[in-house]
């Protein structure tokens, strides 16, 4: 493939979101994408996010039919990830290379596990 075509885009998208349902606060957290530049609009991630969150819901339905709440989508923000700083990258393994060169590595990291009965 040649062209715009075979162009790609590698954003962060910061979402927020919550257990609808229950009296939770709204969640932050990071997602990175590598996908074709002409998806990379408001529209393809506001209907990409949907489909994620979709997905979701669905699958905690089939795992908890008799559960009523759901995962909402607060909002989200997308920004380009520089290529060029990625790849600039001095080797040194620190937080704060990570956060600059590299901050997928860090988002798992910040997730939280709850405990659960299941």
């Amino acid at each position: 493939m040649s062209g715009v075509a075979a162009q790609r885009a590698r954003y962060r998208i910061d979402l927020t979101f919550r257990l609808h349902g229950m009296a939770g606060n709204a969640r932050a957290k990071a997602w990175f994408f590598d996908l074709p530049v002409q998806r990379a609009t408001h529209d393809g991630w506001e209907e990409l996010l949907s489909r994620i969150f979709y997905d979701a819901n669905v699958g905690m339905q089939r795992s908890a039919p008799w559960d009523q709440n759901w995962l909402r989508l607060d909002g989200f923000r997308a920004s380009a990830v520089d290529v060029a700083t990625m790849l600039a990258w001095d080797g040194l393994a620190t937080n704060e290379r990570a956060a600059v060169h590299m901050p997928w590595f860090l988002s798992d990291s910040a997730m939280v596990w709850e405990p659960a009965a299941c």
